[in-house]
């Protein structure tokens, strides 16, 4: 994060002190978008695996946007924004009845949740255009590289699985919880049938990348007020070309499907959604 914050703040000074006859403007964004920790191996060879609230916004980000004219039409954007986002993927419940003695069947499922704490700074060249004459609304696109630093995150594979029978008194339940974060694994286990509870806690490694890099864009448009406040309203998308995970190989058991680890390919975090931001012009 100190890194981040120092680069930042060293394109604001060469920004500042570059092409003095432009404007410069300083302001505050917020970016709710769909995320998908997207991994090409478990959308093909899992399809009993899928994404839940995908047409939902899953992520928000919010932070400091600055922007620099170099010309009458081009301008340097860097944004430094905290990110947050979770994504979950889980396996339909099911139910068989059994034709002959009519017992009945039940599967609850399996779910995965990940949460991840993100910090983002884009850095993007910018080309915009006014609309009409004297309007004081521009279009305005962007694309360019970003650099990510993961902050934390919390990984849970939850399993519930229940068997119940109509022909004799027979209840089963398993709860098995699993809880990654930073560097502690954490397992419940609760069995009705035979009673069993089992707790297990340690140390792990890290599973995903600290330092990610990727590519980011968008358009928005954008409305000039008393000469002074810039209000913008759009559409971004982003990429991380790093490998989200340290260890592709990695899976959360159960979760269904069968894969194995060596083909697994690599996880990137993949974001699109609004783009607003409110900004005052300097000069």
């Amino acid at each position: 994060m100190r890194k981040i914050a120092f680069i930042f703040c060293f394109l604001l000074i060469y920004f500042y002190s570059f092409g003095q006859d432009y404007s410069f403007s300083v302001g505050l964004t917020y970016q709710p978008f769909i995320y998908n920790n997207y991994n090409h191996s478990d959308w093909n060879n899992r399809p009993q695996s899928y994404p839940i609230n995908q047409g939902k916004f899953n992520g928000k980000a919010f932070g400091i946007t600055f922007s620099k004219s170099v010309s009458d039409h081009i301008s340097i954007n860097a944004d430094l924004l905290y990110s947050s986002q979770n994504q979950m993927h889980a396996i339909r419940n099911s139910t068989y009845t059994d034709p002959i003695d009519q017992s009945v069947y039940t599967f609850y499922g399996r779910s995965v949740s990940t949460n991840f704490d993100i910090y983002r700074m884009p850095v993007q060249i910018s080309f915009s255009n006014e609309i009409g004459y004297g309007s004081g609304i521009y279009v305005k696109g962007s694309i360019g590289p970003r650099i990510s630093y993961l902050g934390s995150f919390s990984s849970e594979y939850l399993e519930y699985d229940i068997d119940i029978t109509n022909k004799k008194i027979n209840y089963d339940l398993l709860i098995n919880r699993v809880l990654y974060t930073n560097n502690n694994f954490d397992q419940t286990i609760l069995r009705g049938s035979p009673p069993m509870y089992q707790s297990t806690h340690h140390t792990v490694e890290y599973m995903y990348n600290r330092f990610l890099f990727g590519m980011g864009g968008g358009i928005e448009f954008q409305k000039v007020i008393s000469g002074k406040i810039i209000v913008a309203l759009g559409g971004r998308i982003g990429y991380d070309l790093t490998n989200s995970e340290r260890h592709p190989e990695f899976v959360f058991p159960g979760l269904g499907g069968t894969m194995e680890n060596s083909t697994r390919s690599k996880s990137h975090h993949f974001e699109y959604g609004l783009s607003t931001s409110v900004s005052y012009c300097f000069n």
